[in-house]
């Protein structure tokens, strides 16, 4: 079921573009991630209605809010591990290495990580 919801979710670069402003925020409207991202607000408006019938958000009147539980943290931290360069940060001479941090508490994010060459 969850790998639906995320599938649904990752569908197209549109849908990343929003899920990414949303995430970053507490509270957010349709004009303001229209003018974030360039995305027509009826695509902004029916993803947002997506997110909240898979209780992502909750809203009040014109404005979204974050609905703050495991699933949406797990969100952050896949928007936040997707934005990493890995073939930038793991050269040809890493035999291991990890990753680890708080990337789903909002403003301020933190990661970690270690890795391991014999060589080195």
């Amino acid at each position: 079921m969850l790998s639906l919801i995320l599938t649904h979710l990752f569908k197209t670069s549109e849908r990343m573009k929003i899920l990414e402003t949303v995430l970053k925020k507490e509270k957010i409207t349709v004009s303001q991630i229209t003018r974030e991202t360039g995305v027509s607000k009826g695509m902004v408006s029916r993803y947002l209605k997506t997110m909240k019938e898979k209780n992502f958000l909750h809203r009040e009147k014109q404005t979204y809010y974050i609905i703050n539980h495991a699933r949406t943290r797990a969100l952050k931290i896949l928007m936040g591990l997707q934005q990493l360069k890995w073939d930038e940060i793991s050269p040809i001479w890493v035999e291991s290495a990890g990753l680890y941090g708080s990337m789903a508490s909002v403003p301020t994010q933190s990661l970690v990580m270690w890795i391991y060459g014999s060589k080195w």
